[in-house]
């Protein structure tokens, strides 16, 4: 049944139809808690419907889940991102970076939050994590 419901969730979200793919991972959800197949589109969909508190609870049980993803951790960070909340954004973009120092998106994401951040008069932290193979 949960197969069933990610199948048809996922023809959704190819249509950017957030809240039906919504509505059906939130059923296999409901059998499925920690299944991060269902968790991961779930989170993501709210985040396409900028609902941040709800996908920020959905990532933050994905990190805690499955820690050395770095998907995770960048999804958390996009949400504040989004939110235009760049210092927090980039805690989280950190632990991504971590986790995989050549993450393109997080390194792009993270470079236009510290120059965001400038611009709006915030404390800029350097950028604390070098892609592997630079110098």
């Amino acid at each position: 049944m949960t197969r069933d419901l990610q199948n048809r969730a996922q023809e959704h979200i190819k249509r950017n139809e957030w809240q039906p793919a919504i509505d059906l991972l939130e059923q296999a959800q409901q059998t499925e808690p920690e299944n991060s197949y269902v968790l991961g589109p779930l989170a993501f969909c709210y985040s396409r419907l900028k609902q941040h508190a709800r996908a920020i609870e959905l990532y933050e049980r994905l990190c805690q889940l499955q820690p050395d993803v770095a998907r995770w951790p960048y999804g958390l960070g996009y949400q504040y991102y989004d939110q235009q909340r760049y210092a927090q954004a980039m805690e989280h973009f950190d632990r991504a970076l971590e986790l995989d120092p050549n993450y393109i998106v997080v390194l792009y994401r993270k470079g236009y939050a510290l120059f965001r951040a400038y611009c709006a008069g915030e404390r800029a932290m350097p950028m604390s994590v070098t892609p592997a193979g630079s110098s």
